[in-house]
């Protein structure tokens, strides 16, 4: 593995330091990370505390009661009927995101290719090329709608992306299926924010297939995002019943496993589907006042704008902690490829609604 791409948050870290070296302005509002904001279910955190079991450790597999939630949160959500067997518990998806290549990355040489976004969450590739894979990339912006010529082991979607907000269309996700099952070739879909939509509801993966056995394919999600309970550390893996089965097997050695209390706690997040519901609509509403202050269009789908800036991206963020203590996240560094396309952009996580003096200040250095 030669020459890593670092973590995005490293390099803006090492960025920082660099251009103020006598210490680092104060920072006043930390817009550089996707923080999920808003009220949590009471009575998960009242659970938790009361059934702490620090005196045990974490199950190695995933109890039936959050098996059932999560097959349950599918079925009134997304019309998607599940089985025990085709549903996995995970500790939050960037873990599960991060074994993925060990699990499924082909030992054949010519096989030993995964398709990402170019612009992306930056654990697909980073726990990827600890693998030694060879990283194929598609445009992010831009729907798959071709045959994949090349042989791959996995293709990962990220719908709602981030950080472009794109939602990918059911015509699209279904070709993905078909090749994936005529090629044998899994996807992956990443689905952290498909409860964060102003319109219609995005389409999740496992919808496209009609047989309920949904070969080749899975996708992921997590309560950080949906019920605001990112320190819970709780999602799930399902679709493929094998595949399931395999990532399983291997998860419950690696010590990632949930707590019971967790996945007790879990399961009360996941069948809390009012929670969901007006949390969609807080984060609609505070997107859709900092789209009418700034002019920038709402987002298709999860809470941030990926905004184009009048300057490059990294002088754009350094101006902006510089004068006035809002940190950010150059698009650039979410670019694996660093093909150039994306040098001028900035990612705003709008969570809540952000005071007026820092939409002020955006909206102004946007030229918005």
């Amino acid at each position: 593995m030669a020459n890593p791409v670092k973590d995005p948050f490293q390099r803006l870290n090492e960025l920082i330091a660099a251009r103020f070296p006598n210490g680092t302005p104060e920072i006043r509002y930390e817009l550089h990370i996707g923080n999920p904001k808003g009220p949590t279910n009471t009575k998960v955190r009242d659970f938790l505390i009361g059934h702490l079991d620090l005196d045990k450790y974490h199950p190695l597999q995933t109890l039936p009661e959050l098996k059932d939630a999560v097959m349950a949160y599918n079925s009134s959500v997304h019309g998607v009927k599940l089985s025990r067997e085709q549903v996995t518990a995970v500790q939050g998806t960037k873990s599960a995101l991060a074994w993925i290549p060990s699990v499924f990355l082909s030992r054949k040489g010519d096989e030993r290719a995964i398709g990402l976004p170019d612009l992306s969450y930056s654990v697909y590739y980073t726990a990827a090329e600890r693998e030694d894979a060879y990283l194929a990339f598609y445009k992010a912006d831009e729907p798959i709608v071709t045959e994949i010529k090349w042989p791959i082991s996995y293709l990962i979607k990220n719908s709602p992306h981030n950080p472009l907000g794109r939602v990918s269309k059911r015509d699209e996700l279904a070709n993905l299926a078909r090749q994936a099952q005529k090629k044998n070739f899994v996807v992956i879909s990443d689905e952290c924010y498909i409860d964060i939509y102003p319109g219609e509801k995005p389409t999740s993966l496992l919808e496209v297939d009609t047989t309920g056995e949904f070969r080749n394919l899975l996708v992921l999600n997590s309560l950080s995002k949906s019920a605001n309970v990112p320190g819970l550390r709780s999602g799930f893996l399902a679709g493929d019943s094998k595949l399931v089965k395999k990532f399983a097997d291997v998860y419950a050695t690696t010590g990632n496993t949930l707590s019971k209390a967790h996945q007790q706690a879990s399961a009360m997040a996941w069948t809390d589907l009012d929670l969901i519901s007006s949390n969609r609509a807080r984060y609609q509403e505070a997107l859709r006042a900092f789209s009418a202050q700034t002019g920038l269009p709402v987002p298709e789908g999860a809470f941030y704008f990926f905004a184009k800036t009048p300057i490059d991206g990294e002088e754009f963020v350094v101006n902006m902690i510089r004068d006035h203590g809002i940190k950010l996240m150059p698009g650039k560094y979410l670019d694996y490829k660093q093909s150039g396309r994306w040098n001028n952009y900035v990612r705003i996580p709008v969570a809540e609604r952000l005071p007026n003096e820092v939409v002020g200040a955006l909206k102004d250095a946007l030229g918005s």
